[in-house]
C-alpha cells in the first residue's frame, strides 16, 4: 500500500547491475547506471543520491513500510466493503436463483427457521472470508487497476467454487447444481476482486502514490 501523502519514502539500497537502463544525470557529468525503481532526478543527483553519483547502488522507494495505520485501515474497509459484496450476491445466488434445486432436495438441508437463527453466524463467516481475502490482496497489491482485481478474484473464485463443487462426492445433489456453485464462485470472486481492487485505489490516490507516480517508478 501507499504512504501518506505527508510522509516521505524509506530509502533502501539495491545493487545496479549491468543489464539495468543507463541515462541518469550524474553530478559530475555524464551518465550512471539506474535500476527499475530507482528515480532519476534532475537537480544533479544520480539515483536519488544526495552526495555522490556512484553506480554501485540506487535508492528506491519502499513505499510498503510507509504509513501502517492507512495500509490497516484500507484493508480492514476492504474486507467489509467484501463481505457486504458477498451477502448481496449470495442472498441473489442462492436465495433466488439456486432455490428451486434446494427445493428439489430440502431433505438434505437444515429447515429455513433454522438456518435464519444462525444468521449471525453466517455474518461473521462472511466478514471472516472479507477480511482474510483482503490480506491476501494486501500481499501483492501492484495498484494496476481493475484488472488486477479480476484476475485475483477469478483465481480466489475459482478455487473457492473447486473446493465447494467436491461436495457432489459428499451429498446427493445433482451436478448441475455442483456446476452451479462452481460458477458462482467464480462471478462472486471477480465481484470481490474488483471490490478490492477500486477500494485499494481509492487509498493509494488519497496518499498521492497510484497512478503516474508508481508508474514513472520503472
Amino acid at each position: 500500500m501507499g504512504c501518506c501523502s505527508h510522509e516521505q519514502p524509506i530509502p533502501t539500497k539495491t545493487a545496479c547491475t549491468p543489464e539495468m537502463k543507463s541515462g541518469c544525470p550524474c553530478c559530475g557529468g555524464g551518465t550512471c547506471t539506474c535500476g527499475p525503481g530507482c528515480k532519476c532526478r534532475a537537480a544533479g543527483m544520480c539515483c536519488d543520491t544526495a552526495s555522490s553519483c556512484a553506480t554501485t547502488s540506487c535508492a528506491t522507494d519502499k513505499s510498503d513500510k510507509c504509513c501502517p495505520v492507512k495500509k490497516c485501515m484500507s484493508a480492514f474497509i476492504g474486507g467489509l466493503l467484501a463481505a457486504m459484496v458477498m451477502f448481496l450476491f449470495e442472498g441473489f445466488w442462492h436465495g433466488q436463483y439456486l432455490m428451486p434445486f434446494y427445493l428439489q432436495t430440502h431433505n438434505i438441508w437444515r429447515p429455513m427457521a433454522d438456518m435464519q437463527a444462525l444468521m449471525g453466524w453466517y455474518i461473521g463467516v462472511l466478514v471472516a472470508m472479507g477480511l482474510i481475502l483482503s490480506l491476501i490482496f494486501s500481499k501483492n497489491y501492484e495498484c494496476k487497476g481493475l484488472p488486477e482485481g479480476v484476475r485475483f478474484g477469478f483465481y480466489i473464485g475459482l478455487l473457492l467454487g473447486v473446493s465447494h463443487m467436491g461436495a457432489f462426492v459428499h451429498l446427493p445433489i445433482p451436478i448441475n447444481l455442483a456446476v452451479l456453485w462452481l460458477c458462482g464462485w467464480i462471478i462472486e470472486g471477480v465481484l470481490v476482486g474488483v471490490t478490492l481492487s477500486l477500494t485499494y485505489m481509492a487509498f493509494d490516490k488519497k496518499a498521492g502514490l497510484c497512478g503516474s507516480a508508481k508508474k514513472s517508478c520503472s
